[in-house]
């Protein structure tokens, strides 16, 4: 009796975080966190990680519009794709990512790929799917003043002393890690002349 497909239908994409030149060949990264779903009776957790990916880009904007084809792993330039299910990772291969119009600092996604699940941990047979999402985008220099701005109304801080508690609101927003410090000051210097 062959495998059942695995249930992709459980995959509901929350959001996906990018990265350029990163890893030991300095290619881009995407991590597509999944809503925690039952499988064969226990609840996972894991996002879908893809690696090494050959993207001619120098930002993550300019992913805007643009279609992407990669071939199945080994072949040269594949996706080194993998979700982690029953204490082992299992491959993941994408043959296309598809990055819609920029739309209020993100990107629409589709991604169309397939899981193969390794069968002396998974009785799961290959299965094709297409997972749809947004990818967040870094914040641009430009769009500091605004978002420091934001988080002192969401906070009601008024005094450079609540600089640390704005700057805590934002510390989970994984598009002002490279701004830490410019947003810091920023924070300061608009709540000195609130």
């Amino acid at each position: 009796m062959s495998a059942k497909p695995f249930p992709v239908e459980r995959w509901q994409p929350l959001r996906a975080l990018g990265e350029l030149f990163c890893g030991p060949c300095g290619r881009a990264s995407l991590t597509i966190e999944l809503a925690p779903y039952e499988l064969d009776g226990e609840e996972v957790d894991s996002p879908l990680r893809l690696d090494q990916i050959d993207l001619p880009v120098d930002e993550l904007f300019e992913l805007a519009g643009r279609t992407f084809e990669f071939p199945l792993n080994p072949e040269e330039g594949f996706i080194d794709g993998s979700v982690y299910l029953r204490t082992r990772h299992h491959t993941v291969d994408v043959l296309q990512l598809a990055f819609g119009a920029e739309e209020a600092g993100e990107l629409p996604l589709k991604v169309t790929g397939c899981i193969a699940p390794e069968p002396c941990s998974l009785d799961y047979a290959e299965t094709d799917f297409v997972l749809e999402t947004r990818l967040i985008l870094p914040w641009r220099e430009t769009d500091l003043p605004a978002v420091a701005k934001a988080a002192i109304a969401a906070c009601g801080a008024s005094k450079p002393a609540d600089a640390g508690r704005v700057m805590a609101s934002l510390k989970d927003d994984p598009r002002g890690r490279e701004w830490r410090a410019a947003l810091h000051r920023l924070i300061r210097e608009q709540l000195a002349h609130g």
